[in-house]
């Protein structure tokens, strides 16, 4: 229970970041049109390929491009549908039904949290690989939960204390891509 409940919270703190649209070192909003990686619209096939090119015109620190790629769909709970809908293997009758998206992310994560913010809202991100998005980071190397016990005398048993110092920080907004869904 304690490492779940370490492990929520991990995933607490850095969905909040994201949700929150937290400002980055430079002043601005992680999702921003400065950044260049805000977007809107609903999940369709002209939807993901205006925020693909916002992601691939993403310029590093030199001004020169980079062409990050979209590999990850993010949705909340009530876009599972429709994130599937868009990264589904189907094999179209006409030219028109052609799914230009069912290769393209390599994962679709459906993650609750997002509804409680907004179950329109929707993302994309590179894969982890291709560029630093989120920085988790563990206080002395511990990268999980450290539990300490001793023996109760007020208490017939054991006592426990779990302890988990953790922190996340996003370290570049290249990497993300949100849609207001609407």
């Amino acid at each position: 229970l304690a490492g779940r409940s370490s492990s929520e919270l991990e995933s607490d703190l850095a969905w909040a970041i994201i949700t929150n649209n937290a400002a980055m070192s430079d002043g601005t909003a992680l999702f921003h049109a400065d950044h260049g990686n805000l977007g809107a619209g609903t999940i369709t096939a002209d939807n993901i390929g205006a925020g693909r090119t916002l992601m691939r015109k993403q310029t590093g620190i030199n001004g020169q491009r980079i062409g990050v790629r979209p590999e990850i769909l993010i949705v909340p709970a009530a876009l599972e549908t429709d994130g599937l809908q868009a990264t589904a293997d189907l094999t179209p009758n006409a030219i028109g039904s052609v799914n230009p998206w069912n290769h393209a992310f390599r994962e679709l994560v459906v993650e609750p949290r997002l509804d409680d913010t907004s179950a329109v809202v929707w993302y994309m991100s590179a894969g982890p690989e291709a560029i630093d998005v989120l920085e988790y980071a563990f206080l002395m190397g511990n990268d999980g939960p450290m539990i300490e016990t001793r023996e109760g005398f007020e208490v017939d048993g054991m006592e426990m204390k779990v302890r988990h110092e953790f922190g996340v920080a996003v370290l570049d907004h290249r990497g993300l891509y949100k849609s207001t869904g609407v």
